[in-house]
């Protein structure tokens, strides 16, 4: 074993959990319950159904196959294999577009493509006789899994500025890792583990790198994919099917991204998305919003006071839905500036789930026809500040001939941040003051009303209890968890 191998190796099987600092695990907890929300509510679109019933059709467990292997589909509770389970959690995940990131890698969707690894590599874990797990067990796998795949993609994304690295990707390899610990596999199974998903996880074959948000699908960000080729990886590794080297994880030119695991902590620098959108219309939705207040039009207004509605942006903002005046379903919309903006003016909130579904898209008279009045211009300054700075105007024209604007610089961030322990921050998008620095309140707020909206507030309600009690908690911690997440519920 190199030197290299050895030092993400010792990483990954011997972190004692008591180890990981607070402000590590409090953020993990956040971002593990905000994944959990967001998943919820996109287990309920259209892709989601889709995914489930193909998981279930193709990837079923077979009856005379080890009850070892059996993975329970997200919120159904069928048995499937433990990828197909991990393939319909990540499309549902990737269904609704409002998870974390991290700002260095263009795809960055970490945890949305964890969730659907953690829950199967959880599965394997609970039906593996003798492997009992524990509640700090399975936070380790995550934490550990999110500081991999951060690291990867920062790694990949330096040697390729330019180009687009999914979301799938880098949550294989963290999947990859997370499965290393979770399962307690020896090191060189791990290390194979994660060459194969390194070689097995999904790409992009553009160079540009915009094909997924400039002709939306519901192919999304690779998101399910990359959960199953994770859990895949982990299994064939365990079959002794051999992957190593992982290149990015041991080529030397890398290893400036990896030699500081255990000291430098990645994972707190996630941000978390207020609206289930591309990152890139949110400052657009905020500043109409903070406009809305100020002129006294807090509850919204109507498509018939409103004679247009002009945000001016950066240039890869107005590549969003350019040629697609009214969006026609869910994967457009939620990549798509004019609509969210559209749902903010007609509701004078944050647009959630209610306003990105498929529901909404086919009927909802309000924002379609405020959709139509909004326009979106470029400011070549703006595009210059871009991807350290994502800004937005906003100018709306009354019918009546009053005309209401917010410039960019204009536009503040109020929102206090939520004292961690010992009088420290638990940082959520102090990284990206343009999407507002949300209080650890306002991201429950979030959990509930997605969570609330996909699975009911009964479920959802449970689902927060089983999270907070991870840390500290024993094996039925970490089950009652992965029942929260596998059963159906009650509505």
């Amino acid at each position: 074993m190199t030197p290299v191998t050895r030092h993400y190796s010792n990483f990954v099987h011997a972190l004692p959990f008591e180890c990981i600092p607070s402000i590590v695990w409090q953020k993990a907890e956040l971002s593990l319950l905000d994944s959990c929300g967001v998943t919820s509510a996109g287990s309920r679109m259209k892709a989601a159904g889709i995914m489930s019933r193909f998981a279930r059709q193709h990837y079923a467990h077979a009856p005379e196959a080890s009850a070892e292997f059996r993975a329970r589909l997200l919120f159904d509770g069928s048995s499937v294999s433990p990828g197909g389970a991990a393939l319909a959690a990540g499309q549902a995940a990737d269904s609704m577009d409002a998870h974390d990131g991290y700002h260095e890698i263009k795809g960055s969707h970490v945890s949305s493509t964890l969730l659907g690894g953690l829950l199967a590599i959880g599965e394997i874990a609970n039906n593996t006789a003798g492997l009992e797990f524990t509640g700090d067990d399975l936070l380790s796998a995550w934490i550990i899994g999110q500081e991999m795949a951060i690291r990867f993609g920062c790694a990949l994304q330096s040697s390729m500025p330019d180009v687009y690295i999914p979301s799938g990707l880098i949550g294989a390899i963290g999947i990859a890792a997370m499965g290393g610990r979770l399962l307690r596999l020896n090191p060189e199974i791990t290390r194979h583990a994660l060459g194969i998903a390194e070689l097995h996880g999904p790409r992009v074959q553009t160079t540009n790198g915009w094909r997924v948000t400039v002709f939306p699908s519901m192919l999304k960000d690779t998101v399910c994919w990359g959960s199953m080729a994770g859990v895949n990886a982990v299994l064939m590794a365990r079959e002794e099917f051999t992957g190593a080297p992982c290149g990015v994880l041991e080529e030397e030119s890398f290893q400036s991204y990896f030699n500081d695991l255990g000291n430098r902590w990645r994972s707190p620098e996630l941000y978390m998305k207020p609206v289930p959108c591309c990152r890139y219309a949110i400052p657009a939705v905020r500043a109409v919003l903070q406009l809305l207040e100020h002129e006294a039009h807090a509850q919204g207004l109507s498509a018939n006071e409103v004679a247009e509605v002009t945000v001016t942006t950066f240039r890869e903002a107005w590549l969003l839905g350019r040629d697609i005046p009214v969006p026609d379903d869910a994967e457009t919309a939620q990549y798509h500036v004019a609509w969210p903006v559209a749902a903010a003016m007609v509701t004078g909130r944050l647009p959630g789930p209610q306003e990105l579904s498929d529901e909404a898209i086919a009927d909802d008279t309000r924002i379609q026809n405020m959709c139509r009045k909004v326009k979106v211009v470029v400011n070549d300054d703006y595009t210059q500040a871009f991807p350290g700075r994502t800004l937005a105007d906003v100018r709306i024209r009354l019918v009546h001939g009053r005309t209401m604007e917010l410039a960019a610089a204009a536009v503040v961030n109020n929102e206090e941040i939520q004292p961690g322990e010992a009088g420290h921050s638990i940082p959520l998008n102090e990284f990206d003051p343009d999407l507002g620095v949300c209080n650890q309140q306002a991201l429950i707020d979030k959990f509930h009303r997605y969570a609330s909206w996909g699975v009911g507030p009964e479920r959802a309600a449970q689902m927060k209890q089983v999270v907070f009690a991870l840390r500290g908690g024993d094996h039925d911690a970490a089950t009652d968890f992965l029942d929260a997440m596998l059963t159906p519920p009650s509505h």
